[in-house]
C-alpha cells in the first residue's frame, strides 16, 4: 500500500476489505447516509481515521457507541439539484434531507457540543 493513501468506506463489510487490503485505518473515512449502528460500531472499533457525519442521527448515535472522541467531518448539503437520475442526485435538499438535518445555527452546533464527537477539518496531508 502506497504511504498516505487514504480510502472511504460506506459500511462494516466495505472496512473489512480496505483492513484487509492494508489502508492504514487512520487513513479511512466512514461515509454514507445509510450507515447503520453496525457500520459506526465497526469504524469506531477499528479506530478509523474519521467518520462523516449525514445527519443529526449520527452525532447521537457516536455517542451511545463510543467511550473516546472521535473525529468527525460535516457533510451539508448544497441544496442544488444535478442534472442526473433521480437514484444519483445527491445535492438537492430532497436527496437525503441533509439541508434540513443542519440547517440553522443551533443544529450546526449539535455535532460541536457532542463530548464524544470532534469536528475536523479534511486535510490530505495528514490525514
Amino acid at each position: 500500500m502506497r504511504p498516505g493513501l487514504g480510502c472511504d468506506v460506506a459500511s462494516a463489510g466495505e472496512l473489512a476489505i480496505a483492513l484487509a487490503a492494508g489502508f492504514d485505518r487512520a487513513h479511512i473515512l466512514l461515509h454514507g447516509n445509510a450507515k447503520s449502528d453496525e457500520d459506526i460500531g465497526a469504524a469506531i472499533e477499528a479506530g478509523v481515521g474519521l467518520i462523516v457525519l449525514d445527519g443529526p442521527d449520527d452525532v447521537e448515535r457516536i455517542e451511545r457507541l463510543s467511550r473516546d472522541r472521535r473525529g468527525v467531518l460535516l457533510r451539508v448539503n448544497p441544496a442544488v439539484p444535478g442534472e442526473t437520475h433521480a437514484a444519483m442526485d445527491t445535492g438537492s435538499a430532497e436527496a437525503t434531507g441533509m439541508t434540513a438535518a443542519f440547517s440553522g445555527q443551533a443544529r450546526m452546533r449539535r455535532p460541536a457540543r457532542a463530548p464524544t464527537v470532534v469536528l475536523c477539518r479534511p486535510d490530505p496531508v495528514t490525514r
